[in-house]
This record gives C-alpha cells, sequence and structure tokens, in this order.
C-alpha cells in the first residue's frame, strides 16, 4: 500500500482512503466502455432536458451509482482470457490484454465517474484549483494528486464516500440485507414515491 498523508478532518477521514493499491488495474475495457457510454447518455439527456422547463439534469452522483450495476454486470459477463496483440502492429505489438482483468474496483469506478462529469458542466475540481492557485497562491499540484490534504473539498467527499461505500468488502451476516441492496430498495421506494401519482 502507497501514500502515508492523512486529513486533520475526522469526516474526511472517515470517507476518504488515505492508502492505494498501485495493483488494481484501472484503463481496463470496462472503464472505457461505461465512461464512454455514460458520457454520451448524459450529455444528451442533460441536453435533450435542458430544453425543457422545468428540465431536470442528470448529475455525477446518479451517474456514479448507475455505473456501479454495469460494472458489476460487465465483470460477470466478460470474459476472463488474455489475447496478445500481433508483434507486427508498431508500439503495442506483443502486448497481452484481458477484457476482464479482475473484479470491477474502486479506481475504475473513480475514472467513470470522472468521465462523466466532463460531460455534465464544467469540472468542479478545475475550477477549484484554478482559484486556489490564482487568488490564494496555493498550489494544488497536477494530476490526481492533491496536495495538502487539509484542504477540503465538499463536492468530491460525498463522491468520495459513495464510491467508498459501494465498494466496502460486505460483511453481513446470513439473512442480513447488504448497503447495496438496502439502497436500491431505498431508491426505487423514493423513485415511486415521487414519480408515481
Amino acid at each position: 500500500m502507497v501514500g502515508e498523508e492523512d486529513s486533520p478532518y475526522p469526516e474526511v477521514r472517515a470517507s476518504v482512503a488515505n492508502t492505494d493499491d498501485p495493483d488494481m488495474p484501472t484503463l481496463t475495457f470496462r472503464m472505457w466502455f461505461i465512461g464512454i457510454t455514460m458520457c454520451l447518455l448524459r450529455a444528451c439527456l442533460n441536453l435533450f432536458f435542458d430544453l425543457r422547463w422545468p428540465s431536470p439534469t442528470i448529475s455525477e452522483t446518479l451517474i456514479a451509482i448507475l455505473a456501479y450495476p454495469f460494472g458489476k454486470a460487465l465483470d460477470r459477463m466478460l470474459p476472463i482470457r488474455y489475447w496478445t496483440i500481433p508483434p507486427c502492429i508498431p508500439l503495442v505489438g506483443g502486448c497481452a490484454f484481458s477484457l476482464n482483468p479482475g473484479p470491477f474496483n474502486i479506481k475504475e469506478h473513480t475514472l467513470v465517474f470522472m468521465m462523466s462529469s466532463v460531460a455534465g458542466l464544467s469540472p468542479y475540481g478545475m475550477n477549484m484549483i484554478i482559484t486556489a492557485e490564482k487568488s490564494y497562491g496555493t498550489p494544488l499540484g497536477i494530476g490526481l494528486f492533491i496536495y495538502p490534504a487539509s484542504i477540503i473539498w465538499p463536492n468530491s467527499l460525498v463522491t468520495s464516500a459513495l464510491l467508498n461505500t459501494l465498494h466496502a468488502e460486505e460483511d453481513t451476516r446470513k439473512g442480513q440485507m447488504t448497503r447495496y441492496r438496502f439502497f436500491i430498495i431505498c431508491g426505487a421506494g423514493a423513485f415511486l414515491y415521487y414519480f408515481l401519482p
């Protein structure tokens, strides 16, 4: 495990892990397929709804929730097999790849979320980086490494908590309901309550 920096805020420490598993696959076929599909779906639906009044929007959180069962389904449906690219293809020849390199993980899910967040409005994180660097003179780093850990990202904290909850190891006893199943039942109940007369 890599990473040692910890936030001074208990809310952040409870929601965001300060460790990293560098062996988790990230740029997988699943991630690209789900990410591009969710980007297109979100952009098209938001544009379609934007022309109506009142106009509902497809949020990043909804995309994160919808991407989880798609990732788990592709995890079960895609073949667990490795293919080798023919050596005659330049730059990538001889490399092996798999459509299903392992279970759908939090890094793939986070990348799908990041891809779909670009399809909506301007990226929240980029606004924060520009504001902190230009207005306050605080350099926040480049890429996915944001320093210092003492900065709170309110919108990202909710998503972090959601992704960590969905990908946490389930330690339920036999006969108990999982957190995801409870979430689906509550979401279905809320949908029925709000959308059915």
